[in-house]
């Protein structure tokens, strides 16, 4: 449930709201390795909302104008523009703090998507939050921890799933069992350990044999699959509940993942996905499924259920804009997006 304070309602006309996406536009601020988490996620969402979103890509702009140019552009432009909101997904140092309290001054309102809050939150969330009218995150401990700040806002929200872009295929599955995602030490033991039980996986991701996904490939990979896996690791031996399970029930996929923290809340454990501890129970389950794929099936069909239902992210974005002041209702045709160079 999100939670916040009261604030007063802010009405804006949709065909005049504008929203302003303050985020990296290349994955990892990598131009070579193709749009980002942050642009592919929130751009759509935030144009069912707003008339117009405006792009500001900083990794691309950092590199074209430099650090002070580049923000003094920013603050210039949103006194000039006055934009409703400014949805900001931090990555690094890339905005100038100073500049975001500027902003925080005038009556755009800003929002900041925190990542990763179950590592970052002592290092540069915390610091960064007092910057924002209102900081979102993801994790429990971190949204007890932001009550505490003076002057920080939070939302308990959650990831999700884009349903236009992560969706069933009315075909058979072209892999029984398959991954996309990063190579890590700890997804390529699992990994291992699969095939070495002759289980054949399909990989797919930056750092394995068979190269990076495409965007396209993000989506198509699970939703061609029996069976997707997900792994949960994060620095150390945290386990965080990410992203990728929402996006992969959304295909209709048989979801087999690493327990995380949180998980359960979310989604039925059984019924709408799987879920393993350790090596031994990832090839069982996997072993098991493998041979009823109508339960396999059964499952993914849960699983898309659910998430249709519960864990989009137009129903957590309308969330947070209501709590924010702003009407929280999608709109039947996207608003118009730009991008700034």
């Amino acid at each position: 449930m999100l939670q916040c304070d009261t604030v007063t309602p802010t009405t804006v006309r949709r065909e005049q709201s504008h929203a302003v996406l303050l985020a990296i536009a290349d994955d990892y601020g990598d131009p070579s390795a193709g749009p980002s988490f942050e642009y592919e996620t929130f751009l759509p969402v935030l144009r069912r909302f707003f008339g117009k979103v405006t792009v500001w890509p900083v990794d691309r702009l950092l590199l074209q104008r430099g650090f002070f140019r580049m923000n003094a552009d920013f603050r210039d432009w949103v006194r000039q523009e006055a934009p409703d909101l400014v949805f900001c997904v931090p990555f690094e140092n890339q905005v100038d703090w100073s500049v975001l309290n500027d902003i925080r001054d005038s009556r755009t309102v800003t929002m900041a998507w925190m990542c990763d809050d179950h590592w970052r939150f002592e290092r540069f969330s915390q610091w960064l939050s007092r910057c924002f009218d209102f900081v979102a995150t993801t994790d429990r401990a971190a949204y007890l921890r932001y009550l505490s700040l003076p002057g920080a806002r939070p939302l308990l929200t959650q990831w999700g799933c884009d349903t236009r872009r992560f969706r069933p295929v009315d075909s058979a599955p072209r892999y029984d069992v398959s991954f996309v995602g990063a190579h890590a030490q700890h997804r390529a033991r699992h990994i291992r350990a699969l095939r070495r039980a002759g289980i054949q996986v399909h990989v797919r991701g930056r750092g394995w044999p068979d190269g990076r996904a495409t965007t396209e490939e993000l989506q198509t990979v699970p939703a061609q699959s029996l069976i997707s896996l997900n792994f949960s690791n994060s620095r150390g031996s945290i386990k965080q509940l990410k992203a990728r399970p929402f996006e992969l029930t959304g295909t209709g996929t048989c979801v087999v993942t690493e327990f995380a923290p949180q998980l359960c809340s979310y989604f039925a454990a059984g019924e709408e996905l799987v879920v393993f501890r350790s090596t031994a129970e990832l090839i069982n389950t996997v072993t098991s499924l493998l041979r009823h794929p109508e339960l396999a099936k059964g499952i993914g069909r849960r699983g898309r259920l659910r998430t249709e239902r519960d864990h989009t992210y137009e129903g957590r974005m309308a969330a947070l804009l209501r709590a924010a002041g702003f009407e929280g209702t999608p709109h039947r045709s996207d608003g118009v997006a730009c991008v700034m160079s």
